[in-house]
């Protein structure tokens, strides 16, 4: 088997069995390793991704939001991204967005959301509004917007999503147009039989005089929905995450982030296979729930798994039953928890295979919940996250020790400070005392990176270990295997 290498390296004074090593090495690494063409081509296309998103950030982020558009939760990340870079992605608009994604004010940096990944509105519905807008202007009105398009297209299914989901919002408030949605459909229908059959409209004029838009007692019954009820913002949020996937144009979380953040250790986006086996505390609302029974239950107890997202992404997290039942009355859609348990990433409960380590890499992780606590539960105000703060500054610290103190003391709280002073030769830790203790956080982090340099602080949590589970103990009396 190995007579090539083994009769070559001889020639050359290398001992056999190292010899043999050298090629198991190498057939190893072919069974995984790319050609140097291959390489050079990925290389290429790497840095022509990255030169377009540096510096056409805008054209790069809409193109990147197209091809993920299937998927919510890669597209929940890439707006995150595109936040992060000063970019904005607005809610899909009637007057404004295209079929996809496109480009709005490139001045403010905007992303329109596509009219076709509206849930139930299709492809289909997407380009005639856009085209009809494209060629005969904005539209005035939900009663215009029928007339234009058709009823028979523009079903009430089509027109209730896009309404909840807030494309319609120029038209006119969400709840006016929910309660006259079935009257504008009902009288476009009409207008658009008179049209088709040449009779005349009540003040004489036709129908085709009014070219295609609503006359003014038209519109005024349209818009007189002074009985229909203002539709909470909540409410709105709720619509946004069923037709388009997520919370866009605000979220839930912001109104009590600053107090999630004192009750969490570890963000969604964070969670990956650094962290398996360890426990961490998330935080985020509840996006879906489903309860069941498993089939190997000896007891009938039920167990979930919950979609949970916070303002970073979102995760999957499984509830045993003894958890479950302690919990259950917290876990429903658009609530506000806290979760604690042990990451687990890229692992099915089967048997281990060569290629499970490479694809842990891109599975998402998953967090098997040890205890569930609604967001303001009491029990959490005593917690604290194990965490160490660490600034690093230049040698030249003395001018650095006023204004440094003066930030910890603005942010006083009970987590640990070490600074690590960099002579250029050797870095010496510096731990301070408790009373500099400070609380951690991004108002703290832009103070000190303000006065010593981006990327001088970290924060350092610790996490335990969780214990491994117990393995269910077989029923009595069952077969042994």
């Amino acid at each position: 088997m190995f007579f090539g290498p083994r009769h070559g390296a001889a020639e050359r004074g290398v001992p056999e069995e190292t010899a043999v090593q050298l090629f198991e090495l190498i057939a190893f690494f072919a069974g995984y390793g790319f050609g140097a063409a291959h390489a050079h081509a990925y290389a290429l296309i790497a840095y022509q991704t990255a030169f377009l998103k540096a510096n056409y950030p805008l054209e790069f982020m809409c193109a990147l939001l197209n091809s993920r558009a299937g998927n919510f939760d890669k597209l929940k990340q890439s707006i995150l991204d595109a936040h992060a870079h000063g970019l904005v992605v607005r809610p899909p608009d009637v007057n404004r967005s295209g079929v996809a994604f496109s480009i709005g004010d490139p001045g403010q940096g905007e992303i329109l959301y596509g009219l076709q990944h509206i849930k139930n509105a299709g492809e289909r519905v997407a380009e005639m509004i856009v085209a009809e807008r494209r060629e005969r202007g904005p539209y005035t009105s939900l009663l215009d917007l029928c007339l234009r398009i058709g009823t028979r297209e523009l079903n009430r299914r089509i027109l209730e999503a896009l309404i909840k989901a807030g494309a319609c919002d120029p038209l006119g408030d969400r709840g006016a147009l929910l309660s006259v949605l079935d009257m504008v459909s009902d009288r476009a229908a009409q207008i658009r039989r008179e049209r088709e059959s040449g009779q005349t409209a009540l003040f004489g004029e036709t129908i085709e005089q009014f070219n295609g838009h609503e006359s003014a007692a038209d519109s005024a019954a349209e818009l007189d929905a002074s009985g229909s009820a203002t539709v909470a913002a909540d409410e709105k949020l709720r619509w946004e995450r069923e037709f388009l996937g997520m919370y866009l144009s605000d979220h839930p979380l912001r109104r009590v982030a600053a107090e999630l953040q004192q009750r969490v250790d570890t963000a969604i986006n964070e969670l990956g296979s650094h962290l398996d086996g360890l426990l961490v505390q998330v935080g985020g609302v509840v996006r879906d729930v489903r309860a069941f029974v498993p089939k190997r239950s000896t007891t009938g107890q039920r167990m979930a798994f919950l979609q949970i997202e916070d303002l970073t992404g979102a995760c999957e997290v499984v509830v045993f039953a003894r958890t479950f039942e302690e919990c259950a009355p917290l876990l429903h859609p658009d609530a506000v928890v806290v979760v604690r348990g042990k990451v687990e990433v890229g692992r099915s409960g089967g048997p281990v295979v060569p290629d499970d380590e490479d694809r842990s890499e891109t599975e998402p992780a998953k967090i098997l919940a040890e205890s569930v606590y609604a967001h303001d539960d009491a029990r959490l105000a005593a917690w604290r996250r194990d965490s160490t703060v660490h600034v690093r500054v230049g040698p030249g610290l003395s001018a650095m020790l006023a204004p440094l103190r003066h930030a910890f003391e603005q942010h006083r709280g009970d987590c640990p400070v070490v600074i690590h002073v960099d002579s250029g030769t050797s870095i010496e830790e510096i731990a301070l005392s408790s009373e500099f203790g400070v609380d951690p956080g991004p108002a703290l982090e832009r103070a000190v990176e303000g006065l010593v340099g981006e990327g001088s602080y970290r924060v350092e949590i610790r996490r335990a270990r969780a214990p491994e589970r117990t393995p269910r103990k077989p029923a009595v009396g069952s077969a042994a295997s």
